[in-house]
């Protein structure tokens, strides 16, 4: 579990990595809590939750509200590990493209209050092996944006995207790309890590079926965070698993960004700042 602050108008950044460890959760599933954190759905008939966090030293605190702004989300398809033995699980990730959150957030001593968009992302991930490396974009300027997803398996790849406008999800895409167009090796990790970054949608919108082609180029210039997310570990251990096993990094851009989108005849740019995440999980 982990948690993260940026104040991009000063230049405040706080992030802070929890166990999550004693998972509980609700009789019907909606709501989980654990040592740092707590999920709590507010409405049966509505997407809204409750969020709470508090990371010990008492660097992060969360106490968040987020409701969904659009009727609709998406998920990927259902990847099974094991075509053969449904048992042996499989990875799905779900999505609702754009809502609001308020509430407080509190870093080192200091409240500071929150209204904005958001984006809630659901991910089952059962085998860590089964994954090599995600791909994650979303930006959302209070009514419009794009989020896309590419998810890379040893075998075959998944995308999934969506274009919300006026806070209405206008179309879905099985129909995307992410085209690494430059990159640099991180010391640290070996991973190839992104200097410039193509991503492009392809679909028909949800009413009239008009076609439409949405295109970012994006060169990666704020990092917000790169997370070991086996950093909780003894030293020993996660060597043996980062050698032997699986060895996930999470990098994660914050930028300014700006989408050409264009529905049939008729091409609009929306500007606004884009989340870049860029997971490794294995070779």
């Amino acid at each position: 579990v982990s948690a993260k602050f940026w104040n991009k108008d000063v230049n405040q950044f706080a992030t802070k990595t929890g166990k999550g460890s004693n998972l509980k959760l609700s009789a019907d599933k909606r709501s989980s809590s654990a040592i740092d954190t707590e999920f709590t759905s507010l409405s049966e008939d509505e997407f809204h939750y409750k969020i709470k966090a508090a990371f010990e030293p008492k660097k992060i605190q969360y106490d968040l509200d987020f409701t969904s702004t659009c009727p609709y989300g998406y998920q990927t398809d259902k990847i099974q590990f094991d075509p053969e033995n449904s048992k042996n699980g499989y990875c799905i990730h779900r999505f609702i493209p754009t809502g609001r959150v308020t509430g407080t957030v509190i870093v080192n001593g200091t409240t500071i209050k929150i209204n904005g968009t958001a984006l809630y992302s659901h991910a089952v991930q059962q085998t860590p092996q089964y994954c090599k490396r995600w791909n994650l974009i979303t930006m959302n300027n209070g009514t419009d944006g794009i989020m896309m997803l590419e998810f890379v398996s040893k075998a075959t790849s998944v995308g999934k995207a969506g274009i919300v406008l006026d806070n209405k999800l206008v179309g879905v895409s099985t129909e995307c790309s992410v085209e690494q167009v430059s990159s640099v090796v991180d010391p640290d990790t070996k991973y190839d890590i992104p200097t410039e970054m193509k991503y492009t949608i392809k679909g028909k919108t949800i009413e009239g079926e008009k076609p439409f082609t949405a295109v970012l180029t994006m060169k990666p210039s704020n990092q917000v965070d790169r997370i070991d997310c086996l950093s909780f570990l003894p030293f020993l251990i996660r060597k043996f698993i980062q050698s032997f096993i699986s060895k996930p990094f999470i990098y994660q851009w914050l930028d300014e960004g700006e989408v050409q989108l264009t529905i049939g005849d008729e091409t609009r740019t929306i500007k606004g700042l884009v989340l870049q995440e860029t997971s490794h999980v294995s070779k």
